[in-house]
């Protein structure tokens, strides 16, 4: 599934995940947090993963991504691109 990269969340602006979809993530608060929708729909936040922001503003995340919040999803996020294990 194709992301979508919302745009940052700035430290004076105000976050709602509820409208975020599935395959969507955005970087919080100019630093290294980034909050994502699975394509299940499951909502993760990613503080501990290694992340990459490549020139086309996509980014890979590594190692792979596990939302228990939910529905459970389990897989990749690469220039951008989801990829369930």
């Amino acid at each position: 599934m194709q992301g979508r990269r919302l745009p940052d969340i700035g430290v004076d602006e105000y976050f709602d995940d509820r409208d975020m979809q599935p395959g969507d993530y955005v970087r919080l608060y100019g630093g290294k947090h980034w909050v994502a929708c699975a394509p299940n729909g499951d909502l993760g936040t990613i503080t501990t993963h290694r992340t990459t922001v490549h020139d086309d503003q996509t980014i890979t995340v590594s190692p792979s991504l596990q939302f228990e919040t939910g529905k459970r999803w389990h897989g990749y996020l690469e220039k951008g691109i989801w990829r369930e294990c």
